[in-house]
């Protein structure tokens, strides 16, 4: 009798561990999820504000990394952004030296700020190289073609020893340990090349 017992009392301990390690994935799946949405928004909401600074700088005849500040932007930016300035994490979305950054998603620390600086610097010599062959967007383009042709003066290397590319004209540029510059749309990519 003691044998049943001990049996039936194993049996209900590991389908209360199953039944518990099922909750627990199904809870965690949906933490991911959510988070992975957050991050989504986050990047469109800095694409947003990316919209908004390359605009400011057409109208105004600014520098891109010049500094701007949020109230610079107030007629740029896009009417259905509730803060642009909070990501929907909850981070802190701030300019610097021209690029945007979020305190959870895209730090501002020194690497990343080289790292995206050298993003720009391939996404602007792509433009360039587009508007002065006549190359249209969606057509082949790398970065070590741009540094031959004299549109970068040198191969970029990343601080934080990434390793850079970029396939095509009007797609953003790609770092293997920073990922990629958040671009604005197709249709602002010339303002860059301005």
């Amino acid at each position: 009798m003691n044998n049943q017992r001990a049996f039936s009392f194993t049996g209900m301990l590991i389908a209360l561990t199953i039944f518990a390690a099922v909750v627990l994935a199904v809870a965690m799946s949906g933490a991911e999820t959510a988070s992975r949405l957050k991050t989504t928004e986050c990047s469109q909401q800095r694409g947003k504000i990316n919209v908004a600074i390359a605009q400011y700088v057409k109208a105004t005849n600014a520098e891109p990394e010049a500094p701007i500040s949020p109230a610079d932007l107030g007629i740029y930016l896009a009417s259905d952004l509730r803060d642009p300035w909070v990501c929907p994490a909850n981070g802190t979305i701030s300019i610097k030296n021209g690029l945007v950054y979020c305190s959870i998603h895209m730090p501002a620390d020194d690497e990343h700020i080289a790292c995206r600086q050298n993003l720009r610097l391939i996404l602007k010599a792509a433009a360039e190289y587009s508007a002065a062959q006549g190359i249209r967007i969606g057509q082949g383009v790398s970065i070590a073609g741009l540094v031959n042709l004299g549109y970068l003066e040198v191969m970029p290397q990343c601080p934080g020893n990434g390793t850079y590319s970029i396939d095509r004209i009007g797609n953003a540029p790609y770092c293997s340990v920073h990922k990629i510059l958040t671009l604005p749309p197709v249709d602002n990519i010339k303002l860059l090349a301005e």
